[in-house]
């Protein structure tokens, strides 16, 4: 049994984009409840992690431990906005 608003770091997808040249393959965790009960499928988040980050590697010369989180926000005042990813 999962414990509601648990984060699960094992159910993940591995993804890749490309932006200016540069890959950056990252674990993408789709769709993760941040409410407990949910009342629409849009009370959800996508949460991508680079995948260096996973094995001790750095970004930029940040490591798992110091990068700074980066939260893309679709909504406009307080109407619901859909999850977004990267590339968009």
């Amino acid at each position: 049994m999962t414990t509601p608003l648990r984060f699960d770091e094992t159910r993940y997808q591995s993804a890749q984009v490309t932006i200016d040249g540069q890959v950056l393959r990252y674990r993408a965790f789709l769709g993760l409840d941040y409410v407990t009960m949910p009342v629409d499928a849009i009370q959800q988040l996508n949460v991508f992690v680079p995948e260096p980050y996973f094995t001790s590697g750095r970004v930029n010369g940040y490591t798992r431990v110091t990068a700074p989180i980066f939260m893309p926000n679709t909504v406009g005042g307080y109407l619901p906005g859909p999850r977004d990813f990267p590339g968009n």
